[in-house]
């Protein structure tokens, strides 16, 4: 049973770190996470939103600066499979929707957003999986597909800004690590990725991004025998990017993307057999992105999971 949670655990933390990325411009990404590290494969569902407050440079002195509010809204659909005990394969399937409000002037874009694939090798695992002991550490790399549509228009036919694209236009490779430690009920987890974006057919690029994040997690057994298991989590995640090119082979840089953020999480995630269900905000400490001209508010992330064991 114990085992089971451990390996339960596992399967909500990748489909959590995977629902990030939910705009050109936002905090996060399809971070690798960590995967199951036992032979079962996974199916699960992810729900994030966020929301902008974008202050748009003025052209000449005195102007007014205008200012307009984004939200944006993720689902995505994950699989795993589990070949080998060391080798874990994941897909990811996003659905976005992203609207604009600015001067009583209202965007919104929909679609199915680029695809992701990724290949993680377990280098660590304890031989015991009990509520004393266990370790795992992994190291993956994938790959992100330009399956969104880039260059899609508004109700006006105006060409929608790169951030609220369905994808970027191009492929993109991903790297990753992941690291657990668990010492009775108690749990260290810590993340880090970095995506490698290249330039699209319009000379688009998108700044790489990294990302690192390290969560406390506590692990709560409701009886002896019991089934269900309580799991709060508490942690601190960086985010860094570069800057954007306009266009890449003019060596035309966009002077108002780029930045970092910095976010406090909380969490609280119930576990039964091969179900689990899950609740997470990120809350913004510092940031600084785009000149200060982008700000963000607390992020939210729902989901759910279904581990199934392999033969």
């Amino acid at each position: 049973m114990k085992k089971l949670l451990f390996t339960t655990l596992f399967g909500l933390l990748v489909n959590v770190a995977f629902s990030c990325d939910v705009c050109g411009c936002s905090v996060g990404g399809f971070t690798p996470g960590l995967a199951s590290f036992q032979n079962k494969h996974l199916v699960g569902l992810g729900y994030m939103s966020r929301s902008f407050e974008s202050e748009h440079p003025t052209l000449f002195e005195g102007e007014i600066p205008k200012k307009s509010f984004e939200e944006f809204n993720n689902v995505s659909i994950t699989g795993k499979y589990s070949p080998h005990r060391h080798i874990q394969l994941t897909a990811i399937v996003p659905f976005h929707h992203f609207q604009k409000n600015e001067e009583g002037k209202h965007i919104a874009n929909s679609g199915i957003g680029d695809a992701q694939f990724h290949t993680h090798f377990v280098l660590a695992k304890s031989k015991s999986d009990s509520s004393n002991f266990a370790t795992r550490a992994t190291i993956g790399a994938g790959v992100k597909a330009p399956t969104g549509t880039y260059n899609s228009n508004d109700n006006d036919g105006g060409t929608i800004i790169p951030a609220m694209q369905m994808g970027s236009g191009s492929w993109d490779a991903i790297l990753s690590s992941t690291f657990l430690q668990r010492v009775f009920g108690w749990g260290i987890y810590a993340e880090g990725f970095y995506r490698l974006n290249q330039e699209n057919k319009s000379g688009y690029r998108f700044g790489n991004r990294g990302f690192v994040n390290a969560k406390l997690l506590r692990w709560i057994q409701l009886g002896e025998a019991s089934q269900w298991l309580i799991m709060p989590e508490a942690g601190i995640g960086y985010e860094s990017m570069d800057k954007d090119y306009d266009n890449y082979f003019k060596n035309e840089v966009n002077p108002y993307t780029g930045g970092y953020f910095l976010d406090g999480t909380a969490g609280l995630n119930i576990f039964y057999k091969n179900y689990n269900a899950g609740f997470s905000i990120r809350i913004p400490i510092k940031q600084q992105f785009a000149q200060g001209l982008v700000t963000t508010s607390p992020a939210l992330n729902f989901q759910i999971n279904y581990l199934i064991k392999s033969k």
